[in-house]
C-alpha cells in the first residue's frame, strides 16, 4: 500500500493522539515515565494506564498543534481511505520559518485559541518527577549538539498496528526532502526503536547515551541517540540519499 505524507490540521488532533501516545507505550524507556512512583517524601503517586493517557492526550493536542506553529511543521501519513497512520513533526531554525507553510497548522481564531490553551492547562500531564536526573543529562547534551540553522525532528510515531510498512520512512524522506531544497542538514535525538529507520537514510550518529534506568524498574538500557544529516547528500527520486540504498521495508515506532 502507499501511504501519502500531507499537513496535518487541528481537526487531526484526536487521531494523532491516538497515533502517539499508542506508539510511544510501546517503548519502555517511555513507559517507565508513566508508571506509579513515590517522591522523596514518601509520597505515593498512581501510574497512568495507556487509555487515560489516550484521553489526555485527546484534550491537550489541539493545543500543542497551536502553540509554536511558527517554528513548529506537523505532517501525517494517511493510507489509501485518508486514515492517519503516521505522525511527524519538524521544527525549523529561526532562518528558515518562512519555508514549508503548507506544514503550518493553520490557526484559529482568538476565542477558539484559548479554549483550547485553557483545555491545556486544565489536563493533568503528571510524569514520573523521579526520572528527572536520567533525563537532565540527555537534555544537556542535545543542547550542546543541537545544529544551528538545521530543522530538528522533534518527534516521529507510527502505531503499533501500522509498524513496519515503510510509514515512518515516508514521513522523514519528506522531511529530508525539504532540508535539501533548502540547502541545509537535519539534527535529532532519537530512541532505540528508530535508529535502524534513521541511519538506513544516511543520517550519521553524532553521540550516544546509555544510561542504567534499573532504578526506575527499566530494563538497564535506557539509550538516546544523537544523529545529523549531512546538508550535501543529495536525494534521488524515491527521497534516499545518493547513491541509492537498499529499499528494505524495515520500520519501527520513534518518539
Amino acid at each position: 500500500m502507499a501511504y501519502r505524507v500531507v499537513p496535518c490540521r487541528l481537526g487531526d488532533a484526536e487521531a494523532i493522539a491516538v497515533n502517539n501516545m499508542t506508539a510511544f507505550w510501546d517503548d519502555i524507556t517511555w513507559r517507565l515515565t508513566w508508571m506509579p512512583w513515590k517522591d522523596s517524601e514518601g509520597i505515593e503517586h498512581p501510574g497512568v494506564p495507556l487509555e487515560e493517557l489516550i484521553a489526555r492526550g485527546k484534550r491537550r493536542y489541539p493545543w500543542n498543534l497551536l502553540k509554536n506553529r511558527t517554528e513548529v511543521r506537523e505532517t501525517k501519513a494517511v493510507d489509501e481511505n485518508g486514515k492517519l497512520v503516521g505522525f511527524a513533526r519538524w521544527v525549523m531554525p529561526e532562518a528558515h520559518t518562512n519555508a514549508w507553510l503548507d506544514a503550518q497548522v493553520p490557526d484559529a481564531s482568538v476565542e477558539e485559541r484559548d479554549r483550547l490553551k485553557e483545555l491545556h492547562a486544565s489536563t493533568t500531564w503528571n510524569w514520573r518527577k523521579d526520572m528527572n536526573p536520567i533525563d537532565d543529562p540527555v537534555s544537556k547534551r542535545q543542547r550542546s549538539l543541537t545544529q544551528p540553522g538545521c530543522p530538528e525532528l522533534d518527534f516521529l510515531a507510527v502505531h503499533p498496528d501500522n509498524a513496519r510498512k515503510g510509514i515512518a520512512t515516508v514521513l522523514v524522506r519528506k522531511g529530508m526532502q525539504v532540508a535539501e531544497e533548502l540547502g541545509i542538514g537535519i539534527f535529532m535525538l532519537a530512541f532505540n526503536c528508530g535508529l535502524n529507520v534513521y541511519t538506513r537514510l544516511g543520517f550519521q550518529l553524532v553521540d550516544q547515551i546509555i544510561q542504567d534506568d534499573t532504578i526506575y524498574g527499566g530494563e538497564g538500557n535506557y539509550a538516546r541517540y544523537y544523529l545529523r544529516l549531512d546538508p550535501a547528500r543529495k536525494l534521488d527520486g524515491e527521497g534516499n540519499p545518493e547513491p541509492a540504498l537498499s529499499e528494505e521495508n524495515g520500520d519501527d515506532k520513534e518518539i
